[in-house]
């Protein structure tokens, strides 16, 4: 496999588990919400597991739809970075509700996340690419979830 193409690969696994710890913090910090973001946890988990079947099973056989990597490694490390930083800093201290959410609405607007969500809403695209949308599920977008779930009409107040 080209070097740099498995670079990307493996820094976007190591973001989307970075993704799953941030949502399990918002869990412990958010009770009341912990199911919502121990969900996500577990989804962002589940994509780390795809990427990382997709790197050492379907790639190399032109089965892994590319178009759902972040071509750019180092809009992915700093994507990472960020995620590592706001763990940090909410580990520290809780921030307020609406922050933290904005937070977890600017991570999966990352480039990552972003590239992986846009691969997924590809209406027909590659049979790798329908295979991919089959294992991740019907509702995967996981900014719409948290704006529908905190900023909707039912929770206009944090």
């Amino acid at each position: 496999m080209d070097p740099r193409i498995e670079s990307i690969f493996n820094e976007t696994i190591s973001m989307e588990r970075k993704a799953a710890e941030f949502y399990y913090l918002l869990a412990n910090l958010f009770r009341e919400d912990g199911s919502f973001w121990n969900d996500l946890a577990a989804e962002e988990e589940y994509h780390a597991v795809l990427l990382h079947g997709g790197r050492d099973r379907f790639f190399e056989r032109d089965l892994f739809p590319v178009e759902a990597l972040e071509p750019n490694l180092v809009k992915i490390r700093k994507a990472s970075s960020e995620i590592d930083e706001s763990m940090s800093r909410y580990s520290r201290t809780t921030p307020p509700r609406k922050v933290a959410c904005m937070r977890a609405l600017e991570m999966e607007g990352s480039s990552g996340e972003y590239y992986f969500q846009l691969a997924l809403d590809i209406p027909a695209g590659t049979p790798a690419l329908q295979l991919l949308r089959s294992l991740t599920g019907v509702e995967m977008n996981h900014a719409h979830r948290i704006i529908d779930r905190f900023m909707g009409p039912a929770h206009t107040a944090m």
